[in-house]
């Protein structure tokens, strides 16, 4: 039998817990997006993360909102404010989002999505298609999460299999404030016309 990927109830998303211990402004501080820029969300559930980045890419921007929840999208779609930059929400796994160009996206968000999902290759290698060249990505995960089941160890994010994960790539990576459980990191798709010859190569 397959491993479905984790999911959560679309309200988790917004609740008070969650508030209370992540602050949408503080994390997309470290590299958040740009005025005007395009802007995925990987992993977007119900639009926790929304407002923040639109409010940081202003009118001319454009955000993707991606999930494999269509009811976490439901509720984000209801709950977004109508001034505000254009949303499109894509029902999509984070591991094959076909409905996002190749070479579109300025900046790509996966907060805690590599510790849900099964496929995390096939998530990695949709972030490095969907950006630009010079495009970088805010990247969180967990690690505590135990490989004692099946299922475990198939979602476990690790130290280990992250830096396989952007081995793969020709990733440019740096680290935010390291926490014992918690891991940020910045990456970025190099810009130039050697970046895709060294990408090849990597990969």
């Amino acid at each position: 039998m397959a491993i479905a990927d984790r999911t959560f109830p679309a309200w988790a998303f917004r609740s008070p817990l969650r508030r209370a211990t992540v602050r949408p402004a503080v994390l997309l501080d470290f590299c958040g997006p740009k005025l005007g820029e395009t802007v995925a969300d990987l992993g977007a559930g119900s639009g926790f993360f929304l407002e923040e980045l639109r409010r940081r890419i202003g009118p001319t921007g454009r955000v993707y909102a991606v999930d494999v929840d269509a009811r976490a999208l439901a509720l984000g779609q209801r709950l977004l404010t109508p001034d505000g930059p254009p949303v499109e929400f894509v029902h999509a796994s984070a591991a094959s989002v076909p409905e996002i160009p190749d070479a579109s996206v300025d900046f790509a968000l996966s907060n805690g999505l590599l510790c849900c999902l099964v496929d995390k290759t096939g998530a990695m290698d949709e972030m490095w298609r969907i950006l630009k060249p010079g495009g970088r990505a805010l990247v969180t995960f967990q690690t505590f999460t135990r490989g004692w089941t099946r299922r475990g160890r198939a979602l476990r994010m690790t130290d280990d299999g992250f830096r396989r994960l952007v081995g793969r790539r020709a990733w440019t990576v740096s680290a935010g404030s390291p926490r014992r459980f918690h891991r940020t990191y910045r990456l970025d798709r190099p810009a130039g016309p050697g970046a895709e010859r060294t990408a090849e190569r990597a990969a």
